[in-house]
């Protein structure tokens, strides 16, 4: 029927450029100088949430066609978010 099974195509987002990985290495330094200051208290902000588009890696298209899957811009999405320290739930 000319369909033939493949990956489906997205967008690839730069996590690992130098530009991030420099800025990660600043912000771990920070982090670190924080730690040691006992006046200071790192609060913990969490979010969890589920989201009802989940895109499917892999499908069928007819050959030579890419595989590309429509779903709504946006759909419901359901948050959770806590907020803790080295001691205690602040929130949640």
């Amino acid at each position: 029927m000319d369909f033939s099974y493949k990956k489906s195509t997205k967008e690839i987002t730069k996590r690992n450029s130098i530009t991030t990985i420099n800025k990660r290495y600043e912000s771990s330094l920070k982090y670190l100088h924080l730690l040691d200051n006992p006046n200071i208290i790192i609060v913990y902000i969490d979010e969890s949430a589920l989201n009802e588009s989940l895109i499917p890696l892999y499908g069928y298209s007819k050959k030579g066609e890419p595989f590309i899957v429509q779903y709504p811009p946006k759909s419901e999405r359901i948050s959770l978010i806590a907020a803790i320290t080295k001691n205690e739930i602040i929130g949640f």
